[in-house]
This record gives structure tokens, C-alpha cells and sequence, in this order.
């Protein structure tokens, strides 16, 4: 079933489907995983439904030998942060199918360049912020998200679960459960500073450790 709306007017922002229990339990809890392409504005939302997640750091470093010296000088040229993780969209409804597939196909565009039709392939800044409870955040609740560069999405229709389908004329199918693995390159708010070693712009998983709680 094609989407029949006219164009939006300005960024697209798809929430979570509020008319099935997924959503509606999601919304009330905060249990949300957002996309939000920076260049645009585009914005789509599901149920943080995670299954599993990765996050890695890495430090390059230099390192510097003496004359018969047998431990380095070493400096940090700099760290760098991935992170990949899964997550699942569940369709309960075919009303809730068509409303998921839309989101999916919104999220699946952010991968790609805008096309200009005057001068072609136009190049977009490719920037996505990511944001899912205190798993996938950034420090600074106010940027909306953790920026980071989306390397690789993999859409996984899972079939042994089943497909809805319509009961009028023309044959919809859609699988109940669709499985997304993402793997990105997060970039990290600021370069270190005198607070060092735990400035709050660094990444963390929940609270910075340098705030007291009462």
C-alpha cells in the first residue's frame, strides 16, 4: 500500500505507533530508540526493543624508544569510540505494518545522499544522531542524541514468526518481527579538557561520575 500523503512541510518526524501495546507501553515508559538525521531534520522513533549491543573505545597511541631503553615513551593520539547493536520492530496489526514499514523506509533513506534535481547527486552531511535510554546517549541531554556516522544497517525481515497480511483486494505482506543491526562510528561531543580524567562530555552510560548524587 503506497503512502498517499502530500509531502511534509519541513523535517519528517515519525513517532512510535500509539494505537498497539509495543507502542503505547514504549511511550509511557521512555523505552524509545530515535534517529534524527542532522542535515535534514528527519526524525523517526520505535520501541526500544534491544537485544544486544556492543560499544567499544579504542586509544592510539605513539609510542617512542630511548637509546637501550627498554620501556616506550608513550603519548595518546587519540581515542575513538564504535558501537553496533540490534533491535526489533513488531507488528501486531496490519494498520501498525503500514505505519512501521513507512518509519522503516525513512530510517533506510537516512543511509543514502540527497538527490538534487538540478545538479544531480548532492552531497549531504551524513551525521545521524542515535539516542535509546541510557544505553545509546549523549552526554549533553540537550544535544538530542549521540552523533555518529551509521557504517552499516542490516534490515532482517524474521519470517519464522509469521506475516500479516491484508483481507482486501491486492495481497500486503509484512513480517511480525523485523530485526536491525546497526553498526556505527560514534563521534565524541569535545576534545578533552582540564577536567580530565572525567570531563561530563565524555561518553558514559547513564550518569557522569563526576555529579554527586543526593
Amino acid at each position: 500500500m503506497s503512502d498517499t500523503r502530500p509531502p511534509p512541510e519541513g523535517p519528517e518526524i515519525r513517532d512510535v505507533y500509539l494505537d498497539s501495546m509495543n507502542g503505547t507501553m514504549a511511550n509511557n515508559l521512555g523505552a524509545i530508540l530515535t534517529f534524527t538525521h542532522v542535515a535534514t531534520g528527519h526524525t523517526v522513533k520505535f520501541p526500544a526493543a534491544i537485544t544486544n549491543i556492543t560499544d567499544s573505545h579504542n586509544t592510539e597511541l605513539a609510542k617512542e624508544y630511548g637509546w637501550e631503553q627498554n620501556d616506550a615513551i608513550v603519548n595518546m593520539q587519540h581515542g575513538s569510540r564504535k558501537i553496533s547493536f540490534s533491535f526489533s520492530v513488531a507488528n501486531s496489526s496490519i494498520e501498525e505494518a503500514r505505519y512501521n514499514a513507512q518509519s522503516i523506509n525513512l530510517l533506510l533513506c537516512m543511509m543514502y545522499p540527497a538527490m538534487s534535481g538540478e545538479n544531480g547527486w548532492s552531497a549531504i552531511g551524513p551525521v545521524i544522531k542515535i539516542h535509546g535510554m541510557n544505553f545509546i546517549q549523549s552526554s549533553d541531554s540537550a544535544r538530542g542524541g549521540m552523533g555518529a556516522y551509521i557504517t552499516n544497517l542490516v534490515y532482517k525481515p524474521d519470517l519464522t514468526n509469521g506475516l500479516i497480511t491484508n483481507k482486501g483486494s491486492g495481497t500486503e505482506l509484512y513480517p511480525r518481527i523485523i530485526t536491525f543491526s546497526v553498526e556505527a562510528d560514534v563521534l565524541i561531543d569535545h576534545s578533552p579538557s582540564v577536567d580530565m580524567p572525567i570531563p561530563d562530555n565524555f561518553p558514559n552510560y547513564g550518569v557522569p561520575l563526576n555529579v554527586v548524587n543526593d
